[in-house]
């Protein structure tokens, strides 16, 4: 299934659609966020980052454009996510991102 088939699946409210885009970009949306985090934050808060950003993919699927990659919006929403979280000290060390 490809992206276009995927964001109309969830636009339809398919559950089966939301597992199956965590099976396909699970491992690269874990990647960006530690890449963000940079060893600022546990295992758990990983974790939690990452269903928060597929959370996030399930309360915006009607707003979703078939004709952009959905990659790209899921690493634009766990960067977001990421940073939030070191601006809000929440990581472990609770450190700002380098500017």
């Amino acid at each position: 299934m490809d992206d276009q088939a995927l964001i109309r699946a969830l636009q339809a409210g398919e559950r089966a659609a939301l597992r199956r885009t965590m099976e396909i970009y699970a491992g690269y949306t874990s990647a960006v966020l530690g890449n963000t985090l940079r060893g600022q934050a546990s295992r758990e808060d990983l974790e939690e980052l990452l269903s928060d950003v597929f959370l996030s993919l399930w309360r915006s699927r009607e707003g979703l454009d078939p004709d952009k990659s959905l990659k790209s919006w899921l690493a634009a929403v766990a960067r977001n996510a990421a940073r939030n979280r070191l601006r809000a000290g929440e990581g472990r060390g609770g450190r700002e991102l380098p500017e």
